[in-house]
């Protein structure tokens, strides 16, 4: 179901980024909520020092592809923590969830 569709069915729906931190969103009572979590692919395009990630990966997972180049991505200290996150909010979570 795509976003669009969700919109359909509620005025909330919620994309966070690979799982962590849902209390961070507040109440999700009738909220549609999209979980990224099983889109773990990783791409890397060695000639131009490039890795592609799908909307789940860790960023364990990405420094395990980098490595098998000779990479290493820069992407902070926690390997659970996920490269989106990292991207967008710098990978701060609520540790309570």
């Amino acid at each position: 179901m795509g976003q669009r569709a969700c919109r359909a069915e509620s005025d909330n729906v919620v994309v966070p980024c690979s799982g962590p931190g849902y209390g961070a969103l507040g109440p999700l009572d009738e909220t549609v909520l999209l979980k990224t979590s099983g889109l773990r692919g990783v791409s890397v395009d060695l000639g131009a020092r490039l890795a592609r990630v799908e909307a789940g990966v860790l960023a364990a997972d990405a420094a395990g592809a980098a490595a098998a180049h000779g990479l290493a991505p820069v992407l902070g200290f926690a390997g659970t923590v996920g490269v989106v996150g990292l991207t967008l909010s710098g990978g701060f979570r609520d540790e309570e969830d």
